[in-house]
């Protein structure tokens, strides 16, 4: 379909995020994220603050005014709230009108104390490749978008939270990560390089006390074949 008025997105990895604590593996939430939205034809670009030259202010005005960046994409977990707060702040302080979309553990875990910690504008709750798609179908034609699953954002002095997402069943379906302006290789050679991360399943059959399941209830797995092109293409 036309689209009336194509925005321009940016998702992006905050400086430090390869110095988060505790897990040394790419995020790769963001990188499916991106290459779905990517292969549903929004116009997407991509980057990892932290090898990106000068500050978070300079790197993020450089990427925004290049670009003409409408919507400002990120994600991360409870633990990375200074530097995703840093990044908002700063994005707001460059382009006022920007749109700024998170995603990630920090709002699937508990939606509405998250968003009004980081004063986002749109949180994204559990998986992040269809409603991104949706939400972004929405603002490229300046639609509302009440109707979309798994969506939190601000209306009024409150917020509205949307219908609950359902799993994706199928995850053969999905594109591979897109690790294209993500620094990968960099990334790679800071944490481990002679590991790399694949995500084979989503959820757990299980159902600990102490654990919580953002990516959905119903433990899904990809094919063997799936999961060896992969290996492939990373090798390659």
């Amino acid at each position: 379909h036309l689209m009336s008025t194509m925005k321009n997105y940016l998702l992006v990895l905050p400086k430090e995020s390869a110095k988060s604590t505790g897990h040394n593996v790419f995020p790769v939430g963001i990188a499916y994220v991106s290459a779905y939205i990517k292969s549903r034809g929004h116009r997407v670009f991509t980057a990892n603050l932290e090898f990106h030259e000068g500050s978070t202010h300079d790197a993020l005005k450089r990427l925004i005014e290049t670009h003409a960046i409408d919507v400002l994409g990120t994600s991360g977990l409870s633990r990375d709230y200074p530097r995703l707060k840093e990044l908002i702040d700063t994005a707001r302080a460059i382009k006022p009108g920007i749109i700024i979309v998170v995603g990630g553990g920090i709002i699937s875990g508990d939606p509405e104390p998250a968003m009004i910690a980081l004063d986002a504008d749109i949180g994204v709750i559990g998986q992040g490749e269809i409603t991104m798609d949706e939400l972004a179908t929405a603002l490229d034609n300046d639609q509302p978008y009440d109707d979309v699953p798994g969506l939190i954002f601000k209306r009024g002095n409150g917020y509205v939270t949307t219908e609950v997402r359902k799993d994706i069943k199928d995850l053969d379906l999905l594109p591979f990560p897109d690790y294209d302006g993500f620094s990968y290789p960099e990334y790679m050679k800071q944490i481990n390089y002679e590991a790399v991360y694949i995500t084979a399943s989503r959820s757990c059959p299980f159902k600990c006390t102490f654990c919580f399941h953002p990516s959905g209830d119903r433990y899904r797995k990809r094919s063997l074949d799936n999961i060896f092109q992969e290996i492939d293409m990373l090798r390659e």
